[in-house]
This record gives structure tokens, sequence and C-alpha cells, in this order.
């Protein structure tokens, strides 16, 4: 399904006509942010050694089939006799990309700055609207409503606060406009043309031509530029002061689910004990299970697990909604509650 989907969306969407490109990126998004409630954990973890391995041949697919299409294309534009023509065309299309990435790419800052100035007035003015809601004590629904618009405003918090924290400045420009090169995209663009179009050879050469012209001058010169220029990069004490602050809330959700399995069954202490070192100290999980050699113990110990479990990943699932951690980090943890997941797979003796 994984590798269907996007196929899928692809021919749809060109079948009404609209962007295959654009379907593709939004299944993408749409099934990166439901997959981890409704697929396996070990199902996702094998999931991304698939895409990873398919990426890697697909790539370097793309670029040895970009070596094995332009001598073709080079020998057919020569036999036309516009060879100079086309390599000259190439370089002048290279040129005004570049250009114009240079020229836009500071009014798309400009615009990512009033964006987040509009989010702070907007998170202002639902704020003083929820202030003044009082829903009676039997409203249900009007409750639900204020505690949906309350966590919309925090998601608006943070997205101020994220904006605010990444804002750009004319290094971080200059910098993303050299790093717009052209290369595969550009390439398997031009393959889709015609084959009897009269020029499609020479829109191939040309399209080889933009993609090398950009790729080789801007990727060397990338390095460079960032090293002489050093912007601002995000210090690593706080992506792990964001880790440690996701870990712990999820670490407070599965507390108060051990503590609700405890009050609605009776736990051996044994077990109850165990949770509470795994709490403190994850690492010891091999040795805490080692303990539970009963298999009446173990079965109240993959109860209790699984009440963790579904607690962490409902958490995790609302702090993704919030928007107040980096997708890296929300990543992390989705790997590290994965982890968990596969191991309590285990413990009763399944696949």
């Amino acid at each position: 399904m994984a590798l269907v989907v996007p196929f899928v969306a692809f021919l749809l969407a060109e079948e009404v006509h609209a962007s295959g490109i654009v379907a593709v990126v939004a299944a993408g998004l749409t099934l990166g942010n439901r997959a981890p409630g409704r697929v396996p954990a070990a199902r996702r973890r094998a999931e991304e050694a698939n895409w990873a391995t398919f990426s890697m041949v697909v790539e370097n697919g793309v670029f040895l089939l970009m070596g094995y299409l332009l001598p073709p294309a080079v020998r057919e534009v020569a036999r036309q006799g516009s060879l100079e023509h086309s390599i000259g065309a190439g370089l002048a299309v290279a040129a005004i990309l570049v250009a114009v990435r240079f020229a836009y790419l500071p009014f798309t800052l400009a615009l990512v700055r009033r964006r987040a100035r509009r989010m702070a007035e907007r998170r202002d003015s639902m704020a003083e609207r929820l202030k003044g809601v009082e829903p009676e004590e039997d409203d249900v629904r009007l409750r639900r409503r204020l505690d949906r618009g309350w966590l919309r405003l925090e998601a608006y918090r943070h997205d101020v606060a994220a904006e605010r924290e990444q804002r750009l400045g004319w290094r971080d420009s200059i910098i993303l406009s050299t790093a717009g090169m052209r290369g595969v995209v550009t390439i398997a663009a031009a393959q889709t043309l015609p084959r009897d179009h009269p020029l499609y050879a020479t829109l191939v050469l040309v399209s080889f031509v933009v993609a090398l012209a950009t790729l080789l001058p801007q990727g060397l010169l990338l390095p460079v530029l960032v090293r002489r220029l050093r912007p601002t990069a995000d210090p690593d004490d706080t992506e792990r002061r964001e880790y440690a602050e996701l870990l712990g809330r999820m670490s407070e959700a599965a507390r108060e689910a051990i503590e609700e399995q405890l009050e609605v069954e009776e736990i051996d202490p044994v077990v109850a004990e165990g949770f509470e070192a795994r709490l403190r100290e994850r690492a010891r999980r091999a040795e805490v299970l080692g303990e539970l050699r009963s298999a009446e113990l173990a079965a109240q110990f993959r109860r209790v697990l699984e009440a963790q479990l579904a607690a962490e990943a409902q958490a995790l699932a609302a702090e993704r909604w919030r928007g107040a951690y980096c997708s890296e980090m929300i990543a992390r943890a989705q790997r590290a509650l994965d982890d968990q997941k596969i191991q309590l797979a285990g413990v009763g003796g399944e696949d």
C-alpha cells in the first residue's frame, strides 16, 4: 500500500487535470500524520527501511538514466546543427532561474515574517474570545468546542514562537538561494515530453545543461558559502531540552495510566515496583522483565504496559497536533515508542 498510494494519487490527479506532484505530497503528509495511529510499529519500522532502500535505488537509477540519455540527445541536436545554440539556451535558462531565486527569496522571507505577525494577532483575538465564554454545567457540546478552541489557541502560540525563534536573516537567504539546484526533477520532467515532438532532443539537452549548470557550480560553492557566512545554527541543547520535555510529557501520561490500572486491578507488588523502575530508568526494562518468571505476573505486566503505551501514544498524538515540538523530535519520540511496542509484542510470545 505504501508503494502504491503515491502512484494512485499521481494518476488520479492527472486524470482530473490537477498536479500529480502536489497530490503525491499531500498524500504523503496525510499518511505521515495518520499512519502512527493505524499502522503497527513493527510494520512502520520495516516500511522506513524499505523506503530508504527504494529511494536510494530510484535516485541513483535516475542519475544513471541521465548519463544514458545524454549522449543520444547530444548526437541528435548536433545532427540538427543546433548544439551550440541549445547549450547556450540551457546556460541562459540556468542563469535566469538562479537570478529569479535570488530575487524572490527575500520577499518570501518577508512574507513569512508578516505571517508570523498575523498569527500573533489572530492568537490574541482568539484568546480574548475564549476568555469571555463561560458554558453552563450541562452544556457538554459547548464545553467540547471550548476545549478544542483552547487547544487550537495553544497551537497558535507555539506556531508564533516557532516562527520567531527560527527567523531567517540575510545570510540564510543567500544560502537558501544558492541551494536552489535543479537535477532529478528537471530531467524527469523533460522525459515526459512527447517523443515525436520536433524539439524533444533540444529540450532534453537544455534540461541537462540546466541541471549540470546548477548542480556542479552551486553544489561545490554551497559548503564554502556556509562556512564563510556562518548562519545561526540551532543549539544542540535546545533539541535535547525539547526531546527531554517531550518524553517527560509522555512519561507523565504513562504514570497516570499506570496508576489508573493499579486502581482498577489488583496488581502484584513485584509488577508495580517493576513499572516504577521502568519509568525511572527505561534502560533497565530487560532486567525487570527477567524478574517476572511467573506467567500470571507476566500477563499483569503486559496489561499494565499496554495501558502505559496507549497513554503515551495518545499524549504524543496530542503533542503532534499542538505543534509545540519540531517534527524531528516528534519522529524521534515516535521511534522510541515504536521500539517499546515491538518489545511488548514479545512479552506474550507474539510475533
